[in-house]
């Protein structure tokens, strides 16, 4: 499935507070980012705006840090920071707002243990 036909089945599936972008300043989540706006913009009439999560590692670049400032002003999108690990900011997103549904990242295959994962799936299963 080609990313935007899997960004345009997040749109059509889930409100906007139930979906975000995992953006940390690298490359790939740069080019989605940047993909995702320009989805955004078709669906504008929506009213559609991207919630971004920053998952800042314990000892950032000083360069991403501007970069991702730099981010925020380019395409005026909110991203808010979290500090701490992949699994644990997750944890914490989905614990604080239950609403959270969906959340795209941009892991490549040959990133650590994403060599199985598919286009879209589920992580964690739904809590009553």
């Amino acid at each position: 499935m080609a990313f935007e036909m899997l960004v345009e089945h997040a749109f059509k599936s889930y409100k906007q507070n139930e979906f975000f972008l995992s953006f940390n300043g690298g490359k790939d989540c740069t080019v989605l980012l940047d993909i995702i706006i320009k989805l955004l913009q078709e669906h504008a009439s929506k009213g559609y705006e991207l919630n971004c999560i920053y998952m800042q590692p314990a000892e950032p670049f000083e360069e991403i840090e501007e970069f991702m400032k730099s981010c925020q002003n380019h395409y005026q999108v909110r991203i808010r920071t979290m500090r701490g690990g992949i699994k644990a900011i997750l944890e914490q997103i989905c614990d604080e707002n239950s609403n959270i549904k969906a959340c795209i990242m941009g892991s490549r295959r040959t990133d650590p243990y994403c060599d199985k994962l598919q286009p879209m799936q589920v992580t964690r299963e739904q809590h009553s």
